[in-house]
């Protein structure tokens, strides 16, 4: 939400003009908004401590809710594997999501910036 995003990200401006900057495209290129909420693709998250290796806010009240799904989060038809996660396998990941869905396709790419974060798109195999 509203306050999440400035706490995180470290706004100090009116939610009004922000708005107003991302549908002109003038706004940051990582953060999306869609009904009320705010969310940040293609980029580290802000409260992570790269130094110390830990989030910021884990064990605080500010952690928002969908940092449960760390390692992984679903955009759309992407899975969105971060592999600062020292539990991540990736290779492990991709053949246990190819031996339960036989019948649907992966790619992976690396985000261009940020290499801890892996894309895998899926879709259904076509059926001849």
């Amino acid at each position: 939400d509203w306050q999440e995003l400035c706490t995180f990200y470290g706004l100090d401006e009116i939610q009004k003009n922000f708005d107003r900057s991302l549908r002109n495209g003038k706004g940051p290129i990582y953060i999306r908004k869609q009904d009320d909420l705010y969310y940040a693709h293609g980029s580290p998250c802000p409260a992570y401590d790269q130094q110390a290796h830990q989030c910021r806010y884990y064990q605080s009240p500010l952690k928002p809710e969908n940092c449960s799904d760390f390692p992984l989060y679903l955009d759309g038809r992407t899975i969105v594997a971060d592999t600062r996660c020292e539990a991540l396998d990736l290779p492990r990941l991709l053949q246990m999501l190819k031996a339960a869905t036989p019948d649907m396709d992966f790619t992976t790419r690396q985000h261009p910036d940020f290499a801890v974060l892996n894309y895998i798109e899926f879709r259904s195999k076509k059926r001849s």
